[in-house]
């Protein structure tokens, strides 16, 4: 995500929280955090509120490591959200672009715009709720999530503490990137059966991938909002699972 587009993603989904009277988080995750802009924003935003930034490029992690020695608020962890703990292979870009490391082997056919190598790493894999448990955390009241593919994974990962989260953010693929990769519809029907309404789903130009946004729902039905890539006109698609 670049800055500007990662800026006004960002700038959408706080504007959703507020018009859903959601309260101010005290529990902030930015998982995939790549080189923490996302979440000093956070650090600086919610100043009583503890952000966890996750990341498994070594470069990247490195960068929001020094970032965080002057947020108090802010934490860095190293490592490869899962939805095991142990260790784990992790693809990394090797083109330039850390953002397009991922746990999943880049399919070449796919022509994925901002990658074209990858280096195999080794790193820590963990699940969110044992993290959570050493660390004391019972709770995770906004995710903000970009994993190149390995979302529900990470969400799996979480266990019973998924239902404590009020609003995600998450990138999602709409035709496959990575070999093995869930695309948006499953981790549509996995968030919607998990009691999350989707507001609404941005697909890019090239329509390959694109960005989700959830909040926890009331028990009625919801309909997410798919807007078109191309020309901008909305189409509407069902968020709740078959």
């Amino acid at each position: 995500m670049s800055r500007l587009t990662e800026y006004m993603a960002l700038r959408r989904l706080l504007k959703r929280l507020h018009s859903a009277n959601v309260p101010e988080p005290r529990v902030i995750l930015d998982v995939g955090a790549r080189f923490c802009r996302t979440s000093v924003t956070f650090a600086r935003k919610y100043p009583n509120a503890k952000v966890f930034a996750f990341e498994a490029n070594p470069e990247s992690f490195q960068t929001c490591q020094r970032k965080a020695r002057s947020r108090g608020n802010l934490a860095v962890t190293f490592g490869a959200v899962h939805q095991f703990d142990g260790e784990v292979t992790f693809y990394q870009d090797n083109n330039g672009n850390p953002g397009a490391s991922s746990l999943f082997r880049r399919i070449r056919k796919s022509d994925h715009p901002t990658t074209r190598g990858q280096a195999e790493i080794k790193v820590p894999a963990m699940r969110l709720d044992t993290w959570a448990k050493k660390h004391s955390v019972d709770r995770f009241d906004l995710v903000w999530m970009d994993l190149q593919g390995a979302e529900l994974l990470a969400l799996q990962g979480m266990g019973d503490l998924l239902d404590t989260v009020a609003a995600l953010y998450l990138e999602v693929e709409f035709v496959p990137l990575y070999h093995g990769q869930p695309l948006f519809g499953e981790v549509d029907r996995f968030l919607v059966n998990r009691g999350f309404e989707c507001l609404e789903a941005w697909k890019k130009k090239h329509g390959r991938f694109g960005d989700a946004a959830y909040i926890r729902r009331q028990p009625d039905a919801c309909l997410g909002r798919l807007r078109g890539s191309k020309k901008g006109a909305a189409r509407r698609m069902s968020c709740q699972v078959k």
